[in-house]
């Protein structure tokens, strides 16, 4: 009786394991809605902010010499990718459909105006559209810098007081 029942056992509890295990691969995609469409879009846009923060890492480590250029343009390549892709889930979102990364790509061209949307010179502290400030010059070697910037992509000044 015991060599009958042991691989029956085994087999059950193998199929309960798998069971658990193949789950999530079986479960249906669930079109975010409501409060859940809210936190997919949080985690978009802090993605967004941790690429972006990444990408001013990245330039202020090729300046400093720390990593090659090789290296540099590697990783930049790599983290534009991403952003368009971030950047176009985000738009999917808000437009209800999947757009192509090319506007994705073209808003990692330059800093834009926060209150109007112009895009601005690299460099520019101000509006040439509306007059809003758009960055701030860095109180020791007079870089220009964003608001969210922590330290000064040109000499490493810390920003935050």
């Amino acid at each position: 009786m015991d060599a009958v029942l042991a691989p029956i056992l085994l087999f059950a509890v193998f199929s309960g394991v798998m069971y658990y295990v193949l789950l999530p691969f079986l479960a249906p995609i669930v079109i975010a809605t409501g409060e859940e469409s809210h936190m997919v879009a949080m985690a978009l846009d802090l993605r967004k902010m941790s690429l972006y923060r990444q990408l001013r890492e990245a330039e202020f480590e090729r300046e400093m010499g720390l990593i090659d250029s090789a290296d540099y343009d590697l990783t930049r390549t790599d983290l534009m990718d991403e952003v368009a892709g971030v950047l176009s889930a985000i738009e999917a979102g808000d437009a209800g459909t999947a757009e192509s990364p090319a506007p994705a790509v073209a808003a990692l061209a330059g800093p834009s105006c926060p209150d109007c949307g112009a895009e601005a010179e690299s460099g520019a502290r101000f509006c040439q559209q509306c007059g809003a400030q758009i960055g701030q010059a860095c109180p020791q070697c007079g870089q220009t810098t964003l608001p969210e910037d922590r330290f000064c992509g040109s000499c490493g000044r810390g920003l935050i007081t």
